[in-house]
């Protein structure tokens, strides 16, 4: 004849497996749920027009689009080699995109091949740098326009 005590283990049993088992599928409900439901906030920064010469300039165009959940504001400086040619401002709202136009003049002695690099910033409403800046790079070329007009 079974004590009383003897059968109440396999219930005890049973309850707890039932509970680790249910705690699982929660866990591993949330753990899916977060993946999923919460979008990461991150923006692109890409060529609208790759880097090129232009009569007496090197043009080029970026495009920049946030999928940030908040206002930004962006420093987008350029640079040929190592020296910064240019540098603007953009504003951009959740789930803009926004095309930068760039003409650098030309100066005496720019001939040959040279790298254009892209470097955009962005800050918070409060002046604070957001995550790390994003960088785009190609390479332009200066033909001799003596060597051309000979």
């Amino acid at each position: 004849m079974p004590t009383p005590a003897s059968s109440a283990e396999p219930i005890a049993v049973v309850v707890l497996g039932v509970v680790v088992l249910a705690l699982l599928v929660v866990g591993l409900g949330f753990w899916v749920w977060q993946g999923t439901s919460v979008p990461a906030d991150y923006s692109e920064l890409f060529w609208g027009s790759a880097p090129h010469v232009d009569d007496d300039t090197i043009a080029f165009a970026i495009r920049l689009r946030s999928h940030e959940s908040q206002d930004l504001r962006w420093d987008v400086n350029a640079y040929l080699g190592r020296q910064e040619v240019s540098r603007k401002k953009i504003q951009l709202v959740p789930g803009q995109e926004k095309q930068v136009d760039f003409s650098i003049p030309l100066s005496s002695g720019l001939i040959g091949d040279h790298e254009v690099r892209i470097v955009a910033q962005r800050f918070d409403g409060l002046g604070n740098a957001v995550k790390q800046p994003l960088e785009i790079r190609d390479w332009v070329h200066v033909p001799d326009a003596n060597a051309e007009s000979n």
